[in-house]
């Protein structure tokens, strides 16, 4: 079968429930941030890096930091070069939201990144309990090794939370992690030429604050009348704890030494899932956090084992369609 392809190059070495990314380049990072989203039908989020681009976040286009709500979108005004009658005037987009997983991690104050200074990187997609794991070692200007770990998966039977856990091994270092929640400055942008529209703000921020010890954002869509809450629970260990709210964001400080961790869990509700929808996301964030991130993600597993019971096509011979069967059914359930 896969003959027929043949001058179709491999992106990933072929194994039977994993994608694997080996080394990090970064022309191929845009479309890798497509093939290592986290999703269950409800939520969805790229693979974006949680910690970005070390001096160059965003260029040439190479990330796009979006999560997405199925169902949540917002109306833009049609430009036809010329027009008939009955032509529409407007179109509607699904809207990206705010960023659950933006935790930017230093090591005696440098920012830890993807850079020259980084080593042994890989990432991997589990399809068996749907989860995105990233690691890598930076080195510091002085030497010191810092082994960091970047976890994340979109709960299948709560589907209104997504989970992440950054690790990190400080190698002796001084340990400082930066998770935020912020507002869309500038809203979505749209492409005029795909769709002859035209880009602009879409949101409108209603509320942000540190809200029962959740990061905690309110914000409307400004023509669907879309309401939305998002609230972020986190725990961390070996870290001590500061948080600040204004200006649209919400940011949590840990700073700490050693081996140290952060778990966080991120809940979106909207007006459409009830008048409580901004307590709702709070009462779910933290109840999603109680339950910890390793027995969140066992019974994710647990999930994605009764999918794979049902839904499996098995063939031998030829791992590399193995895997792609297997990857297509997994994103489309």
């Amino acid at each position: 079968m896969r003959k027929i392809h043949k001058s179709v190059p491999v992106l990933f070495a072929p194994e039977p429930f994993c994608v694997r990314e080996t080394e990090y380049v970064f022309a191929k990072h845009h479309n890798n941030e497509t093939i290592f989203t986290v999703a269950n039908g409800r939520l969805g989020a790229r693979g974006f890096f949680e910690e970005g681009f070390a001096g160059r976040s965003g260029i040439d286009g190479a990330s796009d930091p979006t999560t997405m709500i199925n169902g949540v979108y917002e109306y833009h005004p049609y430009r036809h070069i010329w027009r008939r009658p009955g032509f529409p005037e407007r179109y509607h987009s699904i809207t990206p939201q705010v960023n659950p997983f933006d935790a930017r991690v230093f090591a005696d104050g440098e920012l830890c990144a993807v850079t020259e200074r980084t080593e042994n990187y890989s990432r991997v997609l589990d399809m068996r309990n749907g989860a995105v794991t990233r690691r890598y070692d930076y080195v510091t200007a002085a030497g010191k090794r810092v082994k960091l770990t970047f976890e994340r998966f979109a709960d299948q039977n709560d589907t209104h939370l997504l989970y992440q856990r950054v690790s990190v091994a400080g190698g002796g270092a001084r340990i400082r992690i930066e998770a935020a929640l912020s507002h869309l400055s500038g809203g979505a942008k749209t492409s005029k030429e795909e769709i002859g529209g035209e880009e602009g703000t879409l949101f409108a921020p209603e509320e942000t604050c540190v809200k029962d010890g959740c990061a905690f954002l309110r914000y409307g869509t400004l023509i669907s009348k879309f309401d939305i809450a998002c609230a972020v629970a986190g725990k961390a260990s070996g870290l001590n704890e500061r948080a600040s709210a204004g200006g649209g964001r919400v940011e949590f400080v840990y700073e700490g030494g050693g081996e140290v961790s952060l778990t966080r869990c991120a809940a979106y509700y909207t007006n459409a899932d009830g008048a409580d929808y901004a307590e709702k996301a709070v009462e779910t964030a933290k109840a999603g956090l109680s339950r910890g991130y390793g027995a969140a993600l066992e019974v994710n597993g647990e999930y994605w084992n009764g999918f794979w019971n049902a839904a499996d096509i098995h063939i031998t011979g030829d791992d590399l369609i193995l895997q792609g069967i297997r990857y297509s059914l997994f994103m489309l359930n």
